[in-house]
């Protein structure tokens, strides 16, 4: 990380800004750690530019190449950030995905809970509305006990359709 912030990448971070080194070995705003790595091997040229995303930059996609081979310029700088761009697209989507996949399954989770709340106690209430109802002889509390176990059974009808239209 340390060497990160003390790199080119981390000056691109604090800007908020693409930018291209020439030459990464002889770069100023290449220090500490980050200017060790870049010493090792053959003078390098970089093409940086941010990942940025509602003003907040969460990385940057740094393209390297030898400066013998190749040496960034403008048109360089605007396709990595072009490039940039898409990437924070696609990572902003795939972030979202996993947050509906996560909210998709607190759903399933809360309503298999909810349906087992509410079915349990429901299936009980129309076990004794039955046995009442073949219990008690008077016509009129023996319809109560029918109305009871009829709009237990349409409350049971809907909590499994809501059952059934979440998967």
């Amino acid at each position: 990380y340390e060497e990160i912030i003390e790199g080119i990448s981390g000056w691109v971070i604090r800007h908020k800004t693409a930018t291209i080194s020439e030459n990464i070995q002889m770069d100023p705003r290449n220090t500490g750690k980050a200017l060790k790595s870049a010493q090792i091997g053959v003078p390098k040229s970089a093409a940086i530019a941010p990942l940025l995303f509602e003003d907040q930059v969460f990385g940057t996609l740094t393209v390297i190449t030898e400066t013998d081979r190749n040496i960034f310029g403008t048109e360089d700088m605007m396709l990595v950030s072009m490039l940039a761009n898409q990437a924070t697209v696609a990572i902003k989507n795939a972030q979202l995905y996993e947050a509906s996949l996560a909210a998709n399954q607190a759903k399933s989770t809360f309503l298999a809970n909810m349906s087992h709340e509410l079915r349990t106690p429901l299936n009980g209430i129309l076990g004794f509305a039955h046995i009442l109802q073949q219990k008690v002889p008077e016509p009129e509390t023996n319809k109560q006990l029918g109305e009871i176990r009829q709009s237990g059974q349409h409350l049971l009808s809907l909590i499994n359709d809501i059952l059934d239209l979440s998967r």
